[in-house]
C-alpha cells in the first residue's frame, strides 16, 4: 500500500477495483495516513474512523474459496479490530471479517443468516509488531490461519470451517479495509496496514510461507542484501564482500578471498563436492573455475 499522495484514492495495484480512504475528523488524503510498511509503504488508521471502502461489487462475491493476506501492525489492544471486511447495512447483520479480537487473536468470522463461523488462533499478537496474517479456505470443510507464514493452531467458536465469499454475498453488499460494515461502520482497526491481497483460490502453505519470505527483504547499513524472500541470510565482511549464507540457522556455504581482494573459493557446507575454487591468471582471458574434485 504505497499510496501518498493529496489524494483519498488508495490504488489497486493487481486489478481496477481502487478504493477510498475514509477518516472524518482527519486528513482523508492518503499522503497524511503514509508510513513505513513491510513491503515500501503502508496506510495507517487511528482506530476510530479510518478505513477504506471498496466498491459494492468487488468482483470475488462468488468467490467459493480463496485466501486473504496482509501485513499488519495494531497499536492498541481490548477491541475486535478489522483487517478486511465485507458486510451490510440492511440490518442482517451477515458479514465476513478478518479481524484481531479484544484479546489479541487473529480470527475470521463469517456470520450467515445470523450464525457465526468463527475460528480463532490459540496464539496471541503483540501491538507495535509487523505480523504477515492470512486465511485460506478450501470452499469444502478447511478453513487455515497463518501467521508469518506457519499454519497456526486454531480454536472453532462455532459455525464449521470451510465458508467464503459467495456464503455471504447475498447480503454483503461493501468491502472495506480497517474497519467493518454491519448496521453501520464499526470495529475499526488501530495501527497499520500494508500489502493486502485477496486470492480467488486456495493457497498453499509454501504459497503463503513465499509471501511472507518476500516481505522480509533486509539490508544493513552498507546496502548489503541480509536475507532475502526465500529465507536465506547473507553475511559480509569488512570490505562488504560476502563470506557465508545462512539458511534455517544452518551454514550453507563460505567464501575466501585473497591479498588482492580476489575470490578464491566458495565452499559449499553441505555437499562438498560442489565447492568452487577460482584461480586467476593474468595470462588467460579469465579466471579458470575448478570444481571441488579439481577439475575444471
Amino acid at each position: 500500500m504505497d499510496d501518498n499522495a493529496a489524494s483519498t484514492t488508495v490504488e489497486d495495484s493487481a486489478g481496477s477495483d481502487d478504493g477510498t480512504f475514509n477518516d472524518a475528523s482527519g486528513d482523508p488524503n492518503t499522503n497524511a495516513h503514509d508510513t513505513t510498511g513491510r513491503i515500501d509503504g503502508a496506510l495507517t488508521f487511528d482506530g476510530t474512523d479510518d478505513y477504506i471502502t471498496f466498491s459494492d461489487n468487488p468482483g470475488y462475491e462468488s468467490d467459493t474459496e480463496g485466501a486473504i493476506i496482509a501485513w499488519i501492525k495494531i497499536d492498541s489492544t481490548g477491541s475486535y479490530q478489522t483487517i478486511y471486511g465485507y458486510g451490510d447495512s440492511a440490518g442482517t447483520n451477515d458479514f465476513l471479517a478478518f479481524q484481531t479480537t479484544t484479546t489479541e487473536q487473529l480470527t475470521i468470522n463469517i456470520r450467515i443468516s445470523g450464525s457465526n463461523n468463527r475460528i480463532d488462533t490459540v496464539q496471541t499478537l503483540n501491538t507495535g509488531t509487523w505480523y504477515h496474517v492470512a486465511v485460506v479456505s478450501d470452499g469444502n470443510a478447511g478453513t487455515d490461519l497463518y501467521i508469518d507464514g506457519q499454519n497456526a493452531s486454531t480454536t472453532i467458536f462455532g459455525g464449521s470451517e470451510g465458508k467464503w465469499f459467495d456464503d455471504v454475498a447475498s447480503v454483503a453488499e461493501l468491502a472495506t479495509i480497517g474497519a467493518l460494515r454491519r448496521n453501520s461502520i464499526a470495529s475499526y482497526l488501530d495501527g497499520s496496514i500494508d500489502n493486502v491481497m485477496i486470492f480467488d483460490r486456495e493457497l498453499s502453505q509454501d504459497e503463503i510461507q513465499t509471501l511472507f519470505n518476500f516481505g522480509n527483504l533486509s539490508y544493513d547499513e552498507a546496502g548489503n542484501l541480509t536475507q532475502d524472500q526465500r529465507g536465506y541470510e547473507y553475511e559480509y565482511d569488512y570490505e562488504n564482500r560476502i563470506v557465508k549464507i545462512i539458511k534455517g540457522g544452518t551454514d550453507i556455504a563460505e567464501f575466501a578471498y585473497d591479498a588482492l581482494g580476489r575470490r578464491v573459493e566458495k565452499k559449499d557446507l553441505i555437499d562438498p563436492n560442489n565447492t568452487r575454487r577460482y584461480y586467476h591468471n593474468y595470462n588467460l582471458p579469465r579466471f579458470v573455475i575448478c570444481g571441488g574434485n579439481g577439475r575444471s
